[in-house]
């Protein structure tokens, strides 16, 4: 019995991980749905399209349990602040990643960990080492390579892309604050709830006609996100942060891969020396993190 036991609990970070890089990999293939629909609808319309599935899919599962408390959620300052940053840094990144290679968009997006190790002393009370700190540069001096900064206009896609990344670590810092007070699934009901109807209001001013396929391309975008945050929540139920964070950077090649199916483009020998810059920094900044932190309750992230 005791062989049996140890075995599945060896076995439970495997299929954690295994869940979390499959989540991460829907989160790559929902980000490029987004960017296939940037040539044919405007950027309101897309991001109203995305929350209003994934608000239809989560409602079942959240109203049952939590009622009218979706409408009344803990904090509600800090959610309102989540949900502005959400929704501000998904325009941002729908509104970049149009006219970027998507690899090379999703790399400049993986700015965000290293925004988080930033803010994290001042608004979490957590302390980072100089070693921290170093990869955190180089970790943005890799984001820099990849965007290579420019100031004329094709430079302006990686800004907003670049910007995408701070409002979402940000958001993220703001979700790791709330999940500490109340569930997750609240939190994420109520954000897709006010996104949808904050974008309700504009949508009807840019409004055009779906062709059967866009509208099958929207709903596959809101499904993905609810399937790839579910696969996460799962992951984080089941293994610790610090076990899967180093696999968070998986999402870049796997992007990478989705680009050159979809879109047939291939970042550059620049944009991959980049790319290997910002995993190596990340990877090292996880594994300094979880060296240092004790085996927390698995804990569910917020999407």
């Amino acid at each position: 019995m005791t062989s049996v036991a140890s075995d599945e609990a060896a076995g439970a970070p495997v299929a954690a991980i295994l869940m979390f890089v499959a989540g991460l990999f829907l989160a790559a293939t929902n980000g490029a749905i987004m960017k296939q629909l940037t040539d044919t609808l405007p950027t309101v319309t897309i991001i109203w399209g995305r929350y209003a599935v994934y608000l239809l899919i989560m409602l079942p599962f959240a109203l049952p349990v939590y009622g009218r408390s979706i409408l009344r959620p803990p904090d509600m300052s800090l959610q309102l602040i989540r949900v502005t940053l959400m929704l501000v840094g998904t325009w941002c990144f729908v509104t970049g990643v149009a006219d970027l290679v998507y690899a090379d968009a999703i790399a400049i997006l993986y700015v965000y960990p290293f925004v988080i190790i930033a803010l994290s002393p001042l608004f979490l009370g957590e302390r980072v080492s100089r070693a921290a700190w170093l990869c955190v540069a180089t970790g943005f001096a890799g984001v820099l390579t990849v965007m290579r900064p420019s100031l004329d206009i094709t430079g302006i896609p990686a800004l907003f892309v670049l910007a995408a990344g701070i409002f979402l670590g940000g958001h993220l810092v703001a979700t790791r604050l709330l999940v500490r007070a109340k569930s997750p699934l609240i939190t994420s009901t109520y954000t897709a709830l006010i996104i949808t109807a904050v974008t309700s209001v504009v949508v009807p001013f840019e409004w055009q006609g779906l062709s059967g396929h866009q509208i099958a391309l929207v709903i596959a975008m809101g499904t993905v996100s609810a399937a790839s945050q579910y696969l996460m929540l799962m992951a984080f139920s089941r293994a610790p942060a610090p076990v899967l964070a180093p696999f968070s950077y998986s999402e870049i090649p796997g992007a990478a891969v989705i680009g050159i199916i979809a879109f047939s483009e291939m970042p550059d020998a620049i944009a991959w020396f980049g790319i290997a810059v910002i995993v190596t920094s990340g990877v090292i900044i996880a594994k300094l993190s979880g060296s240092k932190a004790q085996p927390p309750r698995p804990r569910q992230p917020v999407p």
